[in-house]
């Protein structure tokens, strides 16, 4: 998946739901958030989503499939554009 998200970034293309759901699927705060639910059911709460992708901490490595992920919701709502992430180094998160 790692390799996939990375050749979809690098040659600027979006990402499908699918992939945002997998994505969602490796980011999501726990059991019963917004990102969650859309990855297990794909019933989408974009602004929950979106506010939840504003609190959660990733490995520096995520933050493109952040990204990624805020692009394809924004393009599912009339939102505005993506503001600072927040990430851990790799070794403080475990990764």
């Amino acid at each position: 998946m790692r390799e996939h998200i990375g050749r979809l970034l690098e040659e600027g293309h979006p990402i499908t739901r699918e992939t945002a759901r997998l994505i969602a699927a490796c980011i999501h705060s726990g059991d019963g958030s917004a990102l969650e639910r859309f990855a297990a059911s794909d019933q989408l709460d974009t602004a929950a989503a979106l506010a939840e992708l504003t609190s959660i901490r990733v490995p520096s490595y995520q933050t493109g499939w952040v990204i990624a992920l805020w692009t394809f919701l924004e393009v599912e709502s009339d939102v505005e554009p993506l503001g600072a992430l927040q990430t851990a180094p790799a070794a403080q998160e475990g990764w």
